[in-house]
């Protein structure tokens, strides 16, 4: 049973991101397991983009948020799913309000309306890396200070994550699947030493099951769940990995392109509260590639016959 404040057996969580690629595996999982989920969307256009098992749930507007609030009272937790990019050319303002105003914004509502487990989901890329890395780097820092012995802030931390279905190809491990898998004639890419935690998404979604199962072991204040792989792979041993199992004729350049500014060698993983939460990735790294070449098809689509 998953631990909460409110009356038992009922476990209800308010969802901000319930519309993002995570978003929606999570959706499914929390469902199956009796979860209720209120979905927090920007608009009334967002239900649209819902998973089909909260299209006509209660939801909360972001638009008209002061009016909306009421019904964030029914939940027990507040989970951040939401996340900005950049990939899309958005502002520096665009990437603050995504990454920082908003997860400020819910665990302040949290706080007001006697909600006392949230949890953000982050990343493990150094603030170097760019701006996204760095507004939510920062988003959990004032998000900490926020918290401090007043609630649960769970910080959830994955590393590189891919899957079937997935529609932003810009994503450097589904866009190498895909390519490799049409037989593009070559690939340019960077050396390829930078060595990652490679997550299938189905885990990381679990990950996250597993967290709102064990809440109650965690101490209020923060604290952070790095999620990754058992054992770290380079961009080259992935590149070459799916070049293998696919039998690709493609030419991987490797050393075309130079290393990002501040691209980091290793991550950072911060495993420390990772056994609270009785997790362990299903997918190695050979099975998540499988499976997204079996499943994964035209504009996010999965094919679930194979």
């Amino acid at each position: 049973m998953i631990s909460q404040k409110k009356s038992p057996g009922d476990v209800v969580v308010a969802l901000s991101g319930a519309t993002s690629y995570l978003g929606g595996r999570f959706v499914d999982r929390a469902l199956s397991r009796g979860v209720r989920i209120i979905p927090i969307i920007r608009n009334e256009g967002g239900r649209g983009r819902l998973p089909p098992a909260l299209s006509d749930a209660p939801a909360i507007h972001l638009n008209k948020f002061a009016e909306d609030e009421a019904i964030l009272s029914q939940a027990s937790i507040v989970i951040n799913m939401a996340t900005c990019y950049g990939r899309s050319n958005e502002s520096i303002d665009q990437l603050y309000a995504v990454n920082v105003g908003l997860p400020l914004m819910l665990i302040s509502a949290a706080a007001r309306n006697g909600i006392y487990n949230f949890i953000n989901i982050g990343t493990v890329l150094d603030k170097s890396v760019g701006l996204y890395a760095q507004t939510k780097h920062f988003g959990d820092e004032l998000l900490s200070v926020l918290a401090q012995q007043s609630c649960r802030l769970i910080l959830v931390k994955p590393d590189i994550f891919f899957g079937p279905g997935e529609k932003d190809s810009s994503k450097l491990p589904i866009r190498l699947i895909r390519e490799l898998k049409a037989q593009v004639p070559s690939i340019s890419l960077s050396p390829g030493e930078q060595r990652r935690y490679f997550l299938h998404v189905d885990d990381v979604a679990d990950a996250v099951v597993s967290v709102l199962e064990n809440i109650s072991s965690f101490s209020y204040g923060q604290s952070v769940v790095g999620l990754g792989s058992d054992i770290p792979s380079t961009i080259r041993e992935f590149a070459l990995t799916a070049k293998a199992i696919l039998q690709s004729k493609t030419v991987l350049e490797f050393g075309a392109l130079p290393y990002r500014p501040g691209e980091p060698m290793t991550t950072d993983l911060d495993r420390s509260s990772v056994e609270k939460i009785n997790w362990r990735p299903r997918y190695d790294l050979h099975q998540a590639i499988t499976d997204v070449i079996n499943r994964d098809g035209p504009d996010g689509y999965i094919n679930l016959g194979r």
